[in-house]
């Protein structure tokens, strides 16, 4: 995809691509990259959280990584919502809430080095619509996924990070 130039008061301004695959890992459809068309925004989040080894005076010894519960969302419009669910449901979009995906976010600004994070073991579970009158009916899709690697890279790869071999 290419970037896209518009111009405000006049001058050219130049606009970052973003390219968003979900590719289904399980059902009919697995290995057929779904590409969204519309998309307004997107979000992932490893929401990782610490835990703390306290001393006997209650300040920390040590922190780790306690748990992770990491999500992704894309805004949409809500006729690519719909495609979506149809893709993962096999095309009727029958059981599309229990259809694991993997997501690939690609994206660039001019003169700058392509970005892609990922998202592994993505469920479609929020899918609520909002609009306003006049104005094209936009919805949030997301849910929860099973690790999200910003740039390739695995946060919640241990023993890789501790230096350890396998």
């Amino acid at each position: 995809m290419p970037n896209e130039t518009f111009k405000i008061n006049g001058q050219p301004h130049i606009l970052a691509f973003c390219s968003i695959t979900a590719t289904p890992t399980e059902g009919p459809n697995k290995g057929k990259p779904f590409t969204f068309g519309r998309r307004q925004s997107f979000e992932t989040n490893g929401d990782r959280n610490a835990v703390y080894l306290k001393g006997p005076d209650g300040s920390p010894l040590a922190t780790g990584v306690g748990d992770s519960e990491p999500t992704w969302k894309v805004g949409t419009e809500l006729e690519e919502a719909r495609r979506l669910q149809r893709h993962l449901g096999g095309g009727n979009g029958d059981g599309y809430s229990f259809v694991h995906f993997e997501l690939v976010f690609t994206h660039a600004a001019p003169g700058r080095a392509k970005i892609t994070d990922t998202c592994s073991g993505c469920l479609l579970l929020e899918d609520g619509t909002t609009g306003t009158a006049g104005d094209n009916t936009t919805v949030e899709v997301g849910g929860p996924c099973a690790s999200v690697k910003p740039g390739g890279a695995d946060p919640m790869k241990a023993a890789a990070s501790i230096g350890a071999t396998t």
